[in-house]
């Protein structure tokens, strides 16, 4: 289930779309260690999501990358705040990867075009 989604930026014609997903994984499977106060201060303070990334070119979605276990104050600071971190490796996989698909599509196209 989506919890938040954004366009966060354009880049030579694709959009790169962010989007929260809920996340399946438990706090204290993601922190074993952790007490249960410790959880639930965390919990509190925090969203916890599974962030998507994907590559799109006219609504078409052409690649995605998935990260597990996101815990942050905003949803907005996995691609602002701490746009460096996961989010830019996020984007040049989403990119290699959807240049990838394109070029299989326009060859399968050539094919059926003759």
């Amino acid at each position: 289930m989506s919890l938040f989604k954004h366009e966060v930026e354009t880049i030579n014609g694709v959009t790169i779309l962010f989007e929260a997903l809920e996340e399946h994984i438990s706090l204290s499977e993601l922190l074993p260690d952790d007490t249960p106060e410790q959880l639930k201060d965390i919990e509190d303070d925090n969203v916890i999501f599974c962030a998507k990334v994907s590559a799109v070119v006219d609504g078409v979605e052409f690649a995605s990358d998935y990260l597990g276990g996101c815990i942050y104050s905003e949803y907005e600071d996995f691609y602002t705040k701490y746009k460096s971190d996961y989010y830019a490796d996020m984007v040049q996989t989403v990119l290699k990867e959807g240049r990838i698909k394109a070029i299989e599509l326009r060859d399968k196209l050539n094919v059926l075009i003759g």
